[in-house]
């Protein structure tokens, strides 16, 4: 596994991110958009708050491994979907961190239900709670984007379950103009993420979002 050195990365961030804002990490490296949202969890989330992190690739060990390893002291307290396991029997394995599992990435339709369920284990207090998806292309391999669109945003926040910052994991090279840029119309803001042997480089490009998905 490629070691995640952000070189200008962080500080190159908005400091805030807009209430409800929805943010694509965009590369080519999916182990590098998979630390890097965990990453963006702790400088954008607070102690106290909640989030639920969508799987598709590493598994839930791993990625409870992950964000152990991530520095920061204001992290957010994490719940896990993961679609991907093969221990999906096991769920004592993952300790304290509450885990919910599906079948497969495109099973959008338990992955709904798990985030209802997760986010309200979470919300206890009001607190807020976020969403980390990665990878929405995994999800996209079988699925049709509407779909995917309404059940992280509209969906997940017209019912209540995800009341803070949404980030969408994509490897933009797996899809065409017209994807990307329906992509780009739901979010306020882009993290371009690019891997190297010297490490990670993270750059911000704000949007002209015209279809938040969170209305």
């Amino acid at each position: 596994m490629p070691e995640l050195k952000p070189r200008g990365a962080i500080e190159s961030l908005p400091e805030t991110r807009p209430q409800n804002g929805v943010t694509l990490i965009a590369g080519t490296d999916r182990t590098a958009l998979d630390r890097v949202g965990l990453q963006l969890l702790v400088r954008y989330g607070a102690v106290g708050d909640g989030a639920v992190v969508v799987t598709t690739r590493p598994d839930a060990k791993t990625t409870i491994e992950d964000y152990a390893a991530v520095d920061g002291s204001q992290k957010p307290d994490i719940a896990i979907i993961d679609t991907t396991s093969t221990e999906q029997n096991l769920p004592a394995t993952y300790g304290a961190v509450p885990t919910a599992f599906t079948p497969a990435p495109t099973d959008l339709e338990r992955t709904g239900m798990a985030l209802v369920e997760l986010s309200d284990q979470l919300s206890e207090g009001h607190r807020p709670v976020h969403l980390l998806v990665h990878s929405v292309s995994d999800i996209l391999d079988d699925t049709n984007l509407e779909r995917v669109l309404k059940l992280f945003g509209q969906t997940a926040k017209r019912e209540g379950s995800i009341s803070g910052q949404v980030f969408l994991s994509i490897d933009y090279a797996d899809h065409d103009g017209e994807t990307l840029d329906r992509l780009n119309a739901v979010a306020d803001g882009v993290v371009w993420v690019e891997q190297d042997e010297d490490g990670v480089r993270f750059t911000y490009e704000g949007t002209n979002q015209t279809d938040p998905i969170g209305c």
